[in-house]
């Protein structure tokens, strides 16, 4: 909106920002990923020194995105099921495959969240 956007309805305006907040919350799981792949190969040279309180702290963070954000997709895909009579086909479209970009998102997420818990588990027994 800074840069000079203009939308021709807040359905529009709605559907952008929910495409920007699934879009973020994909990055924000490719990071952690990544960091996760980096802490896994460092545990399995058998360096266990930091890994668990990065293990943690990556935990933490994902169960509370998780607990934030996983009720907006259910949320709009209840809306998008019976939508009013004045939004956009388009727009309702758009927003229900956002809504499922942020719902694989927030799975994405979980699931991370799930692998951090098995390779502290594995830490703790290596320990």
């Amino acid at each position: 909106m800074r840069a000079g956007a203009e939308f021709d309805s807040p359905a529009h305006l709605l559907a952008s920002l929910f495409v920007d907040q699934a879009e973020a919350l994909s990055d924000i799981s490719r990071q952690a990923t990544l960091k996760v792949d980096r802490i896994e190969d460092t545990i399995s040279r058998g360096r266990l020194s930091r890994s668990r309180e990065k293990l943690g702290s990556l935990r933490r963070v994902l169960t509370r995105i998780q607990r934030l954000l996983a009720p907006e997709p259910s949320a709009f895909f209840r809306l998008l099921n019976r939508p009013p009579s004045w939004m956009d086909p388009a727009v309702v479209q758009e927003l229900r495959q956002s809504a499922e970009e942020f719902s694989a998102a927030v799975a994405d997420c979980a699931a991370l969240a799930d692998r951090i818990r098995l390779l502290q588990e594995e830490v703790a027994a290596r320990a």
